[in-house]
């Protein structure tokens, strides 16, 4: 099957200023594993609730906190559980770490940079164009 005949999903993954660097540092092609704590990579269905996450845990834990899009082939979702988290438009997949690496493969195009926020003022969405300059900020 070719990539004009596969359906693509959009989802989201919230980052800390760490994690948005190593994607940078990929070309915007890969997400990196967060060490050997991390057993799964949680991507999210809805832009809200990445934000959400950015918003109140990653922008106060690490000052700043990064919402990235990309969009990965249905049919691979399949292969993942996808879980509700207190509400309903809380959806994510569950990637096992040790599948990141085919996941990774999987995503079509670029990850993009689609919102930032920054611990001193949670509602502030700040543009980035260069990710680095502001994940050091």
């Amino acid at each position: 099957m070719t990539n004009m005949q596969r359906q693509y999903i959009k989802l989201y993954k919230s980052l800390s200023p760490q994690q948005l660097v190593q994607v940078e540092n990929s070309g915007w092609r890969r997400f990196a594993a967060d060490g050997s704590k991390q057993r799964v990579f949680y991507p999210k269905v809805y832009l809200s609730y990445a934000e959400q996450i950015a918003r109140q845990w990653d922008a106060v834990q690490f000052e700043r906190g990064f919402v990235v899009s990309f969009k990965i082939c249905a049919e691979v979702l399949h292969r993942y559980e996808i879980q509700t988290v207190a509400y309903e438009e809380h959806l994510e997949y569950r990637v096992p770490i040790a599948e990141l690496e085919f996941f990774n493969q999987q995503i079509m195009g670029k990850i993009e940079l689609v919102s930032s926020f920054c611990s001193e003022s949670a509602s502030t969405w700040l543009p980035a164009v260069n990710a680095k300059a502001v994940a050091t900020v």
